[in-house]
């Protein structure tokens, strides 16, 4: 059943006490030896890749924090990410706590969570994507502060006094109040007290120092679309209605220009009148044919091999090998509307670029208006015109949003990129209408 329809089990609960008593009995009461506040978000994970996780974790971890909650999480290895979350770290930031077991997926791990909150006394509530009636129930409240707006979570929500919430969102999310650079602060140092397992940590240290320890290190990362696991995400451009797919709008000429641009830009002439650069290029990517391109183009930068199917914990495992030697760059230039190498940047705040409808983005960073973060420019911002998008999913989802201008920059000229572009104030979009 869909998210909005987990408010029929609190209708029909007493026809189902004994099969919630049954998935009890097979896993440990995740209230039963916690003390304290006990005011918690239980948070179930339960598709899409690394990233997106830990992003989707980072975010709710931020919420249960603004709320003095302990966020309780329920990882699924799943086909796009089969991995077990202990599998990948060592060590978690405090607030949080990994569940021993993954929650039974869908309106079941609903289900088990109601019980095992009312055995120990505590109120319980399914944060609600979108209102929903069903016979013998009232309307529900969704979770967010404004209708039309699916990233800003009321505060009386989470403020409240509830002591269990329960979701399975898993897109971007903030809370109302709550500004940009608070919110990518938070989001940093969440990602940056992730302590991975000692096999990625020592793997790191030695590529970093075999390769970069006296080369500056300009991130790579080239999305390609994978039709078994990605669907048209990307926002369009101009006026277009329809989303992208990764690499539309993002060519690998396009990386071969700014990567050219790089280079030159740190590059001295030697004694004998060659031209040596002090950067080295890693070139991350889903695609060993993209490596091999730009192996060919650039054969001074180092690429990673191994496993790319995420559905093996292998390539679970190689994608946070590539996302942790990622974070450690100077700069990383990204296919623009992946979720991989933004994560990656967040561990250090490093500066990122996306290849976007042909252009240069300079995106997430808290020196910029709205900290080029989009969701607050559409949240918070009043410039730009409403428009709507249909992603590629089987149901052709309609997204809301707003058409945002930009403008021409220079924050990243010293890196040798001439025009990239960025957010702008509110004052300054209303001189551009």
């Amino acid at each position: 059943m869909p998210y909005g329809n987990r408010r029929v089990w609190q209708c029909v609960l007493p026809v189902l006490v004994l099969f919630a008593l049954f998935l009890k009995s097979s896993h440990a009461d995740i209230f039963a030896t916690t003390s304290g506040a006990r005011r918690y978000i239980v948070l179930q994970i339960e598709r899409l890749g690394l990233a997106n996780r830990l992003r989707t974790i980072a975010d709710w971890h931020n919420l249960a924090l603004l709320s003095h909650r302990t966020l309780l999480l329920s990882w699924l290895p799943t086909p796009d990410c089969n991995g077990t979350f202990a599998e990948l770290f060592d060590e978690i930031p405090v607030g949080l706590k990994v569940l021993p077991f993954a929650l039974p997926k869908g309106e079941a791990g609903v289900v088990l969570v109601q019980e095992m909150a009312a055995e120990q006394g505590l109120s319980f509530l399914v944060l609600e994507e979108e209102p929903v009636q069903r016979a013998g129930c009232e309307l529900g409240d969704a979770m967010w502060a404004n209708g039309f707006n699916s990233f800003v979570v009321s505060s009386s929500k989470l403020m409240s006094d509830v002591q269990v919430l329960f979701s399975s969102y898993d897109g971007i999310i903030s809370m109302e109040g709550v500004k940009c650079q608070q919110y990518l602060t938070k989001h940093t140092q969440f990602l940056a007290n992730m302590v991975p397992n000692a096999f990625a940590t020592k793997f790191v240290a030695n590529l970093l120092r075999e390769y970069f320890a006296d080369k500056l290190m300009v991130g790579i990362h080239v999305r390609s679309f994978e039709a078994k696991f990605d669907w048209e995400v990307v926002p369009p451009t101009g006026f277009a209605t329809q989303a992208l797919a990764y690499g539309d709008g993002a060519p690998l000429e396009k990386f071969e220009e700014i990567m050219t641009n790089i280079r030159e830009a740190f590059s001295t002439t030697n004694a004998t009148g060659h031209r040596q650069s002090s950067v080295r290029f890693f070139i991350a990517s889903n695609s060993a044919d993209v490596k091999e391109h730009f192996l060919a183009k650039f054969p001074d930068s180092v690429t990673m091999s191994g496993v790319y199917d995420r559905s093996s914990k292998e390539g679970v495992s190689f994608a946070l090998l590539e996302m942790l030697v990622l974070a450690e760059s100077s700069l990383i230039v990204h296919t623009y509307g992946s979720s991989f190498a933004a994560e990656a940047a967040l561990i250090r705040q490093v500066p990122i670029v996306g290849i976007w409808g042909g252009f240069y983005v300079h995106l997430l960073d808290t020196r910029l208006p709205f900290c080029g973060h989009m969701q607050f420019v559409k949240s918070f911002g009043s410039q730009g015109m409403h428009d709507a998008y249909k992603e590629g999913t089987e149901d052709k989802r309609n997204v809301r949003g707003k058409l945002v201008p930009m403008v021409p920059c220079h924050h990243l000229v010293e890196w040798g990129i001439p025009e990239v572009f960025c957010t702008v104030t509110d004052s300054e979009a209303e001189t551009l209408e």
